[in-house]
């Protein structure tokens, strides 16, 4: 499975590319989520892993504007939010925009791998 992971914190992109690659999927990293909707052009993804709080483009932003491109091409991928805001909020916010599901920071592999799965 090839997924796209969207985080401005190299750290965070670091370890969730290890992450993902241990569990036997390929990782594309963004850190930058206007990037990332240019790489959606370039490349077919089976999942994107974002980041909600980040700069010029946060997670409901990404979400709206991928749902508005993805609305043409009639292909959906899976979005899995990542924060390490516990507000349930939060989550109804990012569900009624189409994720999938969200991963509270700090997100162990058992958690990644369970969604990964699911999907």
């Amino acid at each position: 499975m090839w997924v796209l992971i969207i985080d401005d914190v190299v750290s965070n992109t670091f370890f969730m590319s290890e992450a993902v690659k241990s569990l036997n999927h390929r990782a594309v990293v963004s850190h930058d989520a206007g990037a990332a909707l240019a790489l959606l052009d370039q490349m077919e993804f089976d999942c994107i892993i974002v980041d909600f709080h980040m700069p010029n483009i946060n997670g409901s932003a990404f979400l709206t504007s991928l749902r508005t491109k993805r609305s043409t091409s009639g292909r959906t991928i899976p979005v899995l939010v990542m924060t390490a805001d516990t507000s349930p909020d939060l989550v109804t916010e990012v569900k009624n925009l189409g994720a999938l599901t969200v991963l509270h920071k700090p997100i162990g592999i058992s958690v990644l791998g369970a969604a990964l799965d699911s999907l």
